[in-house]
């Protein structure tokens, strides 16, 4: 699994994020906090967060560090589920 899909997976069934349909195809955008807010995911798997794509900031960092716990929890849980 590439580092994007792991991404959209993290946005998708961690956050609960529903992705919009947008006209540039360098991104694609999900719901955000709020409804002038959106996330921002390139090919690459860079992840930005703004009202618009070029007046936006760069959260990869962040949604990582948060992907790789979500991860975690998720392996734990299934190894603790098989152990029963």
């Amino acid at each position: 699994m590439t580092k994007t899909e792991r991404i959209i997976n993290f946005l998708t069934a961690g956050l609960k994020k529903t992705e919009i349909p947008t006209n540039t195809r360098k991104y694609r955008k999900f719901t955000g906090r709020n409804e002038n807010n959106f996330y921002f995911v390139g090919k690459a798997g860079a992840v930005r967060s703004g009202r618009i794509h070029s007046d936006s900031i760069s959260i990869t960092d962040l949604i990582c560090k948060n992907m790789a716990m979500w991860e975690r929890k998720g392996s734990i849980l299934t190894v603790n589920k098989e152990d029963k």
